[in-house]
């Protein structure tokens, strides 16, 4: 079994998904010291913002009600800061404008669907246009 050091770090692509963009699996980030590679596999994306108002309140309640009804864990990502996605006080934090970069994370048993419901309702701006 492999085992990881802080020192290492690596994305691997693993393909389009749904034709909203690269996929890729993360093999390992500096929490995953001491733990297999099974063990912190998940999908991660980057989307781009693109409603007028970005990812202000009714948006950030969207986002959390669709990842709350999933089993895996989600992460977003915006400008080196990494907030848990079922938290709308974590989400509304981010302030993130139109035009911003997200990434997003999910790791667990339902984490390609789970990812493909969030890309989506990104690419759908969040259903306010």
């Amino acid at each position: 079994m492999a085992v990881y050091s802080r020192e290492l770090a690596a994305y691997q692509f693993v393909g389009d998904y749904g034709g909203s963009g690269p996929v890729e699996r993360m093999v390992y980030s500096s929490s995953h010291v001491g733990r297999s590679l099974k063990e912190v596999c998940m999908v991660a994306q980057q989307v781009t913002l693109k409603n007028k108002l970005g990812l202000h309140a009714r948006p950030a309640a969207h986002f959390v009600r669709l990842a709350a009804q999933f089993e895996s864990d989600v992460f977003l990502i915006k400008d080196d800061v990494r907030i848990n996605a079922k938290s709308i006080m974590g989400v509304m934090m981010l302030a993130a404008e139109q035009g911003a970069t997200l990434t997003i994370e999910c790791e667990g048993a339902d984490e390609q669907e789970l990812l493909a419901k969030l890309v989506q309702l990104v690419e759908d701006k969040f259903y306010e246009e």
